[in-house]
């Protein structure tokens, strides 16, 4: 497959004058191998994969929720390979990408503006401006991050600076150096205004999850999971307008939940694809691999490998991992049962689970508000938010903590 994939030949020749050329050997649905294929590259490609993997991303003309995974992977693989190969390569492919005729080049040209980050100069900074983590990079290396903390910091620089990408950037900046009770009650005020699907949503919940990660807050996370699940669900659009709760909760599990994550977790991956509300599908795809680390962390991955028992005629039951393998419903088990078992037999993954130091925030939506209306959405927040403590409005009993 990679070799056709492989080719420059990407298009057949228009029928006539009223119709397009045609991809030749378009991947389809064959994404996965592509996937593959990038992330063994982004890892081991040189020079002499980059002809091959730009051909093969032409190839993945398709752009629904299933293949923004090989996208991805596509953009970082791609990233990866002409950060090592330096400046002079990274412009050469943002400059090839814009003359290329036929396929799908986003990715390609994606993937030069996010490795300038890493290798560009000052003059490329409006291209790395495109990408969040380029943008991120490129202010480190410039010694700039004080303007995007700012922008997280300061609610008028954050309306001033209204490129999702910039903002984007400034929350992973917050993500990674803030610490305080200020910093989270912000966040969580952000979080509230993000009731349809944003980027920028994800590392509002992203930011808030790494700081109570790492400030180890994180007792009584598998009770706070469980209450949003019982009380919102998984399946309700216009109950999942709270979503960013539900992906920082996960997201959280994910770096330094324990054992009282995986009851919810589970029941969050036992849901099937088709009830998933779309705003609630990051933090579904997420759990398999939360779950695994927990898992593994907590010291359960011997637990879930033994048998259940024996049956009637004396065979032993098959272990809980088993059973995940084998599902063919519930694709999030198969897949978090495949990265336990990755996880167990890497070397190098901490299997050291870290006490909480203190009880995770209270985020939950509505937590002590008066009695919500019938269709109990969540409340949308201010097109241009100020983060206020009075919004949503839900009175003197509105979320803190």
């Amino acid at each position: 497959e990679s070799k056709k994939w492989a080719s420059d030949a990407l298009e057949t020749p228009a029928e006539n004058t009223w119709s397009s050329p045609k991809v030749t050997n378009e991947v389809g649905a064959d994404w996965p191998l592509a996937m593959t294929a990038a992330l063994i590259l982004e890892r081991f490609g040189g020079a002499e994969d980059v002809a091959l993997l730009e051909n093969m991303a032409r190839r993945v003309t398709g752009s629904s929720h299933y293949e923004v995974p090989v996208h991805n992977a596509l953009v970082q693989a791609l990233s990866a390979i002409y950060a090592r190969l330096g400046l002079a390569a990274t412009r050469q492919a943002l400059s090839r990408a814009s003359q290329l005729k036929g396929g799908r080049t986003t990715d390609i040209t994606d993937a030069a503006n996010r490795a300038l980050g890493t290798v560009g100069m000052p003059a490329d900074l409006d291209h790395a401006k495109t990408d969040a983590d380029a943008y991120l990079a490129m202010m480190k290396r410039l010694g700039r991050t004080d303007e995007l903390q700012k922008i997280f910091r300061d609610t008028t620089f954050w309306g001033t600076n209204s490129a999702e990408p910039v903002r984007q950037a400034a929350l992973k900046l917050a993500g990674e150096r803030e610490t305080d009770a200020a910093a989270l009650h912000r966040l969580h005020n952000m979080m509230k205004t993000q009731t349809s699907y944003s980027r920028t949503g994800y590392e509002m919940s992203r930011a808030w999850a790494a700081i109570v990660a790492r400030e180890g807050l994180t007792g009584g996370l598998g009770d706070a999971m469980k209450r949003y699940l019982d009380a919102r669900g998984v399946k309700d659009y216009s109950l999942g307008s709270s979503w960013p709760i539900l992906y920082a909760y996960v997201v959280t599990a994910q770096l330094a939940g324990g054992a009282d994550t995986l009851a919810p977790l589970e029941e969050l991956m036992d849901q099937s694809p088709g009830d998933i509300a779309s705003v609630n599908e990051q933090a579904y795809f997420n759990s398999p691999d939360a779950w695994a680390r927990v898992l593994v962390r907590s010291g359960k991955f011997e637990e879930y490998s033994r048998s259940q028992g024996l049956n009637a005629d004396g065979s032993p039951k098959p272990s809980k991992l088993q059973e995940m393998l084998t599902n063919q419903t519930r694709p999030m088990k198969t897949a978090a049962a495949l990265r336990a078992i990755a996880y167990a037999r890497d070397p190098v993954f901490s299997r050291r689970a870290a006490e909480p130091k203190g009880s995770v925030p209270d985020i939950h939506p509505g937590a002590g508000s008066p009695s919500s209306t019938s269709s109990n959405s969540y409340p949308r927040g201010p097109s241009n938010p100020r983060f206020r403590d009075d919004w949503p409005p839900y009175g003197h009993g509105h979320m803190m903590y």
